[in-house]
């Protein structure tokens, strides 16, 4: 499913989630996000340093469009109109309005229903419990921020606390499920799936002695791998290879094309490599295999690809213990809509 709208609260405490997760994001990225954040006046020039997409105050009036970040100004809230316009609301001892997270939660799940996301990084205590629900009830999508990785749980407990949440993530895979190819899919039946297929990168990046490695698929009717999972590429190598080509020479998408393993010790000796022309590409070997599936015939529906500062070429044993993971990647992959 892809959520039309995806709202976002944040406390002070919460603005390092925050500035860390729309770095995450690529520009390709194509739900708005409206934030409520009681912040300062330099958080706009802050967060827009942070991400690629535009981040802007809100405006009454203003239409929300894909690859904008709409921020609350500080001593207000927001409020989402049925006519897909933003609305200001104030908030504070002077005004009626105490709760300005409800506020915006309780608009947005009246207009947008099952197609908003809302993520809670950091809040006020209480205020937000009664908008998550109704997020909930709308048939919306409720992601928390979890107590490991959120520095004040705070906001967050009561909402886990009243069953007004779907999932707690940290912020690491809320920014994968975001980003990744599940957005125009069901996020929660996804996310399970794209949790497991992370383990098990990070299982074969420790057995073959290395920090990068990724996960692609191969959807059925299409010609392009996607980036399901990554460690340690970091959001640049994200935004060129996410989507690559299968008749393209990286490792990977030779891997699925020829439904064999395959090794590129350097990837400088290789003269068509994609990523010959990437200044900052951050390895130099890479090892891929395909994940086969074989009903009703051998198809390889993506690859696991581990990668390596230094040339490399994997040993037998390493290629060896591999195996069950690869049988297990590919078995999850099938289960991907």
């Amino acid at each position: 499913m892809q959520y039309d709208l995806a709202t976002l609260v944040a406390s002070p405490r919460g603005v390092p989630a925050l500035r860390h997760l729309l770095s995450e994001l690529p520009s390709s990225f194509s739900t708005p996000l409206v934030c409520v954040v009681q912040s300062h006046h330099n958080l706009l020039a802050e967060l827009q340093y942070a991400s690629r997409l535009k981040v802007c105050w809100a405006e009454s009036g203003m239409t929300v469009q894909k690859g904008f970040v709409y921020l609350s100004r500080p001593g207000t809230s927001l409020v989402c109109r049925p006519d897909g316009t933003l609305g200001i609301s104030p908030f504070g001892v002077e005004s009626s309005a105490l709760n300005p997270v409800d506020i915006l939660l309780m608009s947005a799940a009246s207009v947008y229903r099952r197609r908003l996301l809302t993520l809670v990084l950091a809040g006020f205590d209480h205020d937000g419990v009664e908008g998550c629900d109704d997020v909930k009830r709308a048939g919306g999508t409720v992601l928390i921020l979890d107590r490991a990785t959120a520095r004040y749980w705070g906001m967050a407990e009561p909402i886990v606390q009243a069953g007004a949440a779907d999932r707690v993530l940290n912020i690491a895979e809320v920014a994968e499920a975001l980003r990744s190819c599940f957005t125009s899919h069901d996020l929660l039946r996804c996310a399970e799936v794209q949790l497991e297929l992370a383990e098990l990168l990070e299982t074969a990046m420790r057995l073959s002695g290395t920090r990068m490695g990724h996960i692609t698929r191969c959807a059925q009717g299409s010609d392009k791998l996607h980036i399901v999972v990554q460690r340690g590429l970091g959001i640049d190598f994200f935004e060129r290879f996410e989507a690559m080509p299968a008749d393209c020479e990286a490792a990977w998408c030779r891997a699925v094309r020829l439904k064999q393993r395959i090794v590129i010790p350097d990837i400088g000796s290789e003269p068509d490599h994609p990523g010959r022309t990437f200044q900052r590409l951050p390895y130099r070997g890479e090892f891929a295999v395909p994940l086969l599936v074989s009903e009703p015939q051998v198809e390889a529906r993506g690859a696991l690809t581990t990668l390596f500062t230094h040339s490399h070429e994997p040993t037998r044993l390493e290629a060896a213990n591999l195996d069950s993971i690869v049988r297990e990647a590919a078995d999850l992959i099938t289960r991907i809509p």
